[in-house]
């Protein structure tokens, strides 16, 4: 045998050995251990699994997750993962973890940042997408995964941030601008559809944080502008504002009622502040996020100026000296 066919046949040999070594780390956490009603999606999870390393590390080295270059390897693995998610039940949360590694983690490597999803791939795909995120962001805060080695991993509340911050980042009706921009927020509360599914996020949100330890998750990467604690604050003041703004143009809002969207905005700015004075390499940042603060602020007359940059001019004036005494701004 000549030395090329030897060392073809070595690397083969590797390549063969290395893959057979995944399998079987992925079956011996995944299936070994798994719930009886759930050992036979696992095993298809594992092959698509195994398969789905070998996709992703071509996504990693720059190929866009949809380039259809790299479409017979994601088919292989979609035969495994659409078999596989089928045998699950339709109200079993471990829906969402497939759905997390099999969707949305290739999208992050591929997006480049959140807010282009709908121009880059377009409206059909963009929306579909979405709506799969918001159904198993409801899916995982109103039911944890039966197997216990998920429920009780931290991984479970990554899954739940990631997804909740790319819909809120995603998801708007002018695909052209920025997910705040004035004409967006206008849009957003004109569609009662995404007016009503931002509600359930919010508590879907609070379900999911009374059942885990986020506190703890999110402050593991703290000094990160771009991590889970910075995020989570930013994403909780989004939501919390689009829904005042849809309840005060509406002629929906009630002081009272409405009174722990203001309480959650307080506490959002507060902690993003802190967080941005604590890590001064964040300070070039300030200025752009103050600007997010004015853009979503809906004064309250009661406390501070009526000056903001919503783009309804819209304010309050509410006895909230329960909450706080004066925002400043």
């Amino acid at each position: 045998m000549k030395i090329y066919q030897k060392k073809l046949l070595l690397i083969f040999s590797i390549i063969i050995i290395f893959i057979v070594g995944l399998y079987l780390v992925h079956y011996k956490r995944y299936v070994i251990n798994a719930p009886k009603t759930h050992i036979e999606a696992r095993k298809d999870y594992v092959n698509a699994l195994t398969i789905h390393f070998f996709y992703l590390m071509l996504v990693k080295a720059g190929i866009d997750y949809k380039n259809p270059i790299i479409a017979p390897i994601k088919n292989a693995r979609d035969y495994f993962y659409k078999r596989g998610i089928s045998k699950l039940s339709p109200i079993d949360s471990e829906r969402t973890i497939w759905f997390h590694v099999f969707e949305m983690m290739p999208y992050n490597l591929s997006s480049g940042g959140y807010g282009n999803m709908l121009k880059k791939y377009g409206k059909e795909y963009g929306y579909k997408f979405l709506d799969d995120t918001f159904k198993y962001i409801v899916l995982l805060a109103d039911k944890d995964p039966i197997d216990k080695s998920f429920k009780d991993n931290k991984y479970i509340n990554q899954v739940f941030l990631e997804l909740y911050n790319l819909y809120t980042s995603e998801f708007k009706i002018n695909f052209d601008e920025q997910t705040i921009s004035k004409n967006n927020i206008k849009l957003f509360i004109k569609n009662e559809e995404a007016v009503k599914r931002i509600i359930i996020l919010y508590e879907k949100r609070k379900i999911f944080l009374k059942k885990h330890n986020v506190n703890k998750f999110i402050m593991k990467n703290y000094n990160n502008y771009l991590g889970d604690y910075h995020r989570f604050y930013s994403d909780n003041l989004y939501v919390s504002s689009m829904i005042l703004f849809y309840k005060l143009e509406n002629r929906l809002f009630n002081c009272e009622k409405d009174k722990k969207y203001f309480k959650d905005i307080f506490i959002d700015k507060q902690k993003i502040r802190e967080f941005i004075n604590q890590n001064k390499k964040f300070l070039n940042k300030k200025k752009g996020k103050e600007s997010v603060f004015l853009r979503l602020k809906i004064p309250n007359t009661r406390y501070d100026k009526k000056y903001s940059d919503n783009p309804f001019k819209m304010y309050v004036n509410c006895n909230y000296d329960d909450i706080f005494i004066k925002e400043g701004n």
